[in-house]
């Protein structure tokens, strides 16, 4: 039985459009237009990809002494651009960038539940500590943390948000106007945190989410970054050199997975494969698909060179052959990313 290939979609970062603006006519203006963007994620639902990863950045490229005139740098905030394409898609899931170094807690959860019922169960949080020095200086008024104390707010900073979403049971609402009571007793609760770096009652604002919580991504490949993914995430981005090492990765996250008290088969490796015009970065694109995902994934993450082109190519060349072995669904199976990504649910 040919092995299930999940499929995400990275269309566009930072980097690439400081880089690459020079090279497709009207990529830099496209980047800000609505229409283009939701043509990208049609294209990618055409192709049943589970979800679009959007990444983040806080600040504009180039350094202090650059003309800053000659470099790509505008791009949406992500989670206002996965509401738009919320009400412009119907299937994939919507996974978006934000920041523990930048954000609190329960921002980031109210601002994610939100997204989840918008999208009918179809949110995702992508939870990045940032690196330190890269954007401090357009938040200026938060203490630097570096180090293993960093590493210990992200961790309880994603500890918190799980609380939150937990805070409400699924079945919290009952609106019984004969009571009067709006909510079951005991259905919402606070969570009471009062951690190292953060001091949090809850309970959220905002109902408990149509796929239990939304999806959390993480990326990384370091040993601390492996602790962290192991214990909270769903999904997990990262790259690798090759079959062997991608192995490895996968089975080392398994293991911690199981110590942290999860199932061995409660995160989604999907590491990255470029495509350039039909070719993944190993040459054929469905040898490149095979090369990423045999015996240390279940899927990869594509990143297209150019827009629309090579992700039009992937949809229309590489998906087909997919479908045709059975490693790639006809159509969507579930209503929620999490279902499509064949996670566990979340009670």
């Amino acid at each position: 039985m040919t092995p299930r290939v999940h499929l995400a979609v990275f269309p566009m970062s930072p980097l690439q459009i400081q880089r690459d603006w020079t090279r497709s006519p009207g990529f830099a203006r496209r980047v800000l237009d609505p229409e283009f963007l939701a043509q990208i994620a049609a294209i990618a639902e055409s192709g049943v990809v589970d979800q679009l990863f959007i990444p983040d950045k806080n600040t504009v490229n180039g350094t202090s002494d650059e003309d800053l005139t000659t470099l790509g740098n505008a791009w949406f905030e992500p989670v206002t651009l996965m509401s738009y394409l919320a009400a412009r898609t119907r299937h994939i899931g919507l996974v978006a960038t934000a920041s523990t170094r930048w954000f609190e807690p329960f921002q980031v959860a109210r601002m994610f539940a939100s997204l989840d019922h918008l999208s009918g169960g179809r949110g995702g949080w992508n939870a990045v500590s940032s690196h330190p020095g890269l954007e401090d200086h357009n938040y200026g008024h938060l203490p630097a943390v570096e180090g293993d104390a960093s590493s210990r707010r992200h961790r309880e900073f994603v500890e918190v948000v799980l609380r939150l979403w937990d805070s409400w049971d699924a079945d919290a609402i009952v609106a019984d106007v004969a009571e009067p009571r709006w909510a079951r007793p005991g259905s919402v609760r606070r969570i009471g945190h009062h951690g190292e770096f953060f001091q949090v009652e809850g309970p959220l604002n905002v109902a408990r989410s149509p796929q239990g919580r939304p999806v959390v991504v993480q990326a990384g490949e370091s040993e601390r970054f492996r602790e962290r993914a192991a214990a909270t995430a769903d999904v997990v981005f990262t790259r690798f050199l090759g079959v062997e090492q991608g192995a490895a990765f996968t089975t080392d996250l398994r293991e911690r997975t199981e110590r942290a008290g999860r199932g061995p088969d409660s995160v989604r490796v999907l590491p990255s494969a470029v495509v350039t015009l039909g070719r993944g970065d190993s040459g054929d694109p469905v040898m490149a698909t095979h090369w990423h995902f045999r015996g240390s994934a279940v899927g990869f993450t594509v990143l297209p060179t150019l827009l629309p082109d090579d992700l039009t190519e992937f949809v229309g060349a590489v998906v087909p052959e997919l479908q045709r072995a059975g490693a790639v669904p006809p159509g969507y199976s579930g209503t929620t990313l999490r279902e499509n990504l064949a996670l566990p649910p979340v009670g």
